[in-house]
C-alpha cells in the first residue's frame, strides 16, 4: 500500500512537469501526459482492491495521504482528475462514511477545479447507492444528514465562490442537488425547499448581464425536476414563484404547460377514483 501510495505522488509529480517538459509539439506533450494519467489512475485502482484497504484503513491512511497529494499539487487538472479518480474508484460506503472530510477537501481545490462536475458525480453515486441500499443509508443517517451535509458545503461554495463561478454551472449544481433530494428523499419537501431557497439567492448576487438564456435553460430544469416527481406538492414551495420571475415569457410557457399537464393528471386520477 505504501509502495503505491509513493508511486502515486511521484507519477503525479512528473504529470505536472510533463506540462512544461518534454516535446516541444503540444499534442505529443499531451498524449504522453495522457498516458502517465492513465497510469496514476490504474495505481489508484490497484490501491482500492487492496485486500487490507478497508473503511478503517482509508480513513486513517489511505484518504488523508491523496488528499495531501491533491492539495499539494497545486494544478486544477490534476486535482480534478484526482478527486473524480478517488469518487469513482473507491466504495460508495467509504465516502459515506467519510463524507465531510470529502466534501472538506473540496471546498479547498484549485479555483480552476469545476467543484460542480465533482459534486454531481458524488451525488449521483450516493442517490444510486441509496436506492439500492436504504438499510445502509438508514444506519448512517443515525450519526450524519447527508443532505445537510452537502447543504452545508454547497452554500460554502456559492458564498465563497458564487461571484466568481459562473451562473450556469452555480444552477447546475442546484439542479443535481434536487435530483439527488428528491432520489434519497422522496418524502422530505422541506429539502427541495431549501434548495430552491439556495437557488433564489444565488440569482440575487448575479448582475443581469450574467443571467443568459442558458443560464435560464438550466433554471427551468431545476423547476421541472420537483413538477415530475412531486406533482401538485410544488405549491408548497414557497420560493418556487420567485424563481419563475427570473424566466423570459418563452421559457415560463415551459414550465406553465408542465404545471398544467401535472395538474390535468392529477385530475383524471381523481375522476378515475370517483367513478
Amino acid at each position: 500500500m505504501n509502495f503505491l501510495l509513493q508511486n502515486l505522488f511521484e507519477m503525479n509529480r512528473l504529470w505536472m512537469r510533463m506540462q512544461h517538459i518534454g516535446p516541444k509539439d503540444k499534442a505529443t506533450r499531451e498524449a504522453n501526459r495522457q498516458e502517465v494519467n492513465m497510469v496514476v489512475g490504474e495505481n489508484l485502482v490497484r490501491l482500492s482492491s487492496l485486500q487490507g484497504v478497508d473503511l478503517q484503513t482509508y480513513q486513517e491512511t489511505v484518504q488523508p495521504k491523496l488528499f495531501d497529494l491533491i492539495q499539494n499539487c497545486k494544478d486544477p487538472i490534476s486535482q480534478q482528475y484526482l478527486m473524480d479518480c478517488i469518487i469513482q474508484v473507491f466504495p460508495d460506503e467509504f465516502h459515506l462514511h467519510t463524507l465531510e472530510k470529502l466534501l472538506e477537501a473540496c471546498t479547498k481545490l484549485h479555483n480552476g477545479v469545476d467543484l460542480k462536475t465533482i459534486f454531481i458525480t458524488l451525488m449521483d453515486r450516493l442517490s444510486n447507492f441509496a436506492t439500492s441500499q436504504p438499510s445502509i443509508i438508514a444506519e448512517v443517517e443515525k450519526t450524519i444528514s447527508i443532505f445537510e451535509l452537502f447543504r452545508k458545503y454547497i452554500d460554502k461554495i456559492i458564498e465563497e465562490q458564487g461571484i466568481a463561478m459562473e451562473l450556469k454551472k452555480l444552477i447546475e449544481l442546484q439542479v443535481a442537488f434536487v435530483r439527488f433530494s428528491i432520489k434519497s428523499y422522496p418524502m422530505k419537501i422541506e429539502n427541495v425547499n431549501m434548495i430552491m431557497k439556495s437557488a433564489v439567492k444565488i440569482m440575487q448576487m448575479q448582475p443581469a448581464k450574467n443571467i443568459t438564456e442558458e443560464c435560464l435553460k438550466s433554471l427551468v430544469k431545476l423547476l421541472v425536476i420537483p413538477l415530475e416527481t412531486l406533482s401538485l406538492s410544488i405549491f408548497n414551495l414557497a420560493d418556487f414563484p420567485t424563481l419563475m420571475q427570473y424566466l423570459t415569457p418563452a421559457l415560463l410557457k415551459v414550465v406553465a404547460k408542465k404545471i398544467v399537464m401535472v395538474f390535468s393528471q392529477f385530475l383524471c386520477f381523481i375522476n378515475h377514483r370517483l367513478l
